[in-house]
């Protein structure tokens, strides 16, 4: 799990922080506080920190870059706009300009 942060592109969104269920160069699956503002389809930025002890793990410690909303759901299933829980998970698809910071030391 690493720490990741969502912001919409428009200026004054304010950012959605979480944690990362799962990430990849591809992209990342956040819990994150509901409500979930964005709906799929949205252009999001995006930056999940690893923490030091999963970048044995990974070869990076950072991902950042934009990425598109492909689906909002609850623990339950249900979609996120339906949901009445405090948490909910949204899939990130990475855009093209996703960039992977790496480790001190070389990982």
């Amino acid at each position: 799990e690493g720490r990741v942060e969502l912001r919409g592109l428009e200026a004054g969104d304010k950012p959605l922080v979480g944690r990362a269920d799962n990430a990849s160069l591809a992209g990342v699956y956040a819990k994150v506080p509901a409500p979930f503002p964005w709906q799929p389809g949205a252009l999001v930025s995006c930056s999940v920190n690893f923490p030091s002890e999963a970048t044995r793990l990974f070869p990076f410690s950072r991902l950042t870059g934009r990425g598109r909303v492909v689906r909002v759901f609850d623990a339950q299933g249900k979609r996120a706009t339906d949901s009445q829980e405090a948490e909910v998970g949204g899939a990130i698809a990475f855009t093209s300009d996703v960039t992977a910071l790496g480790t001190i030391g070389g990982y």
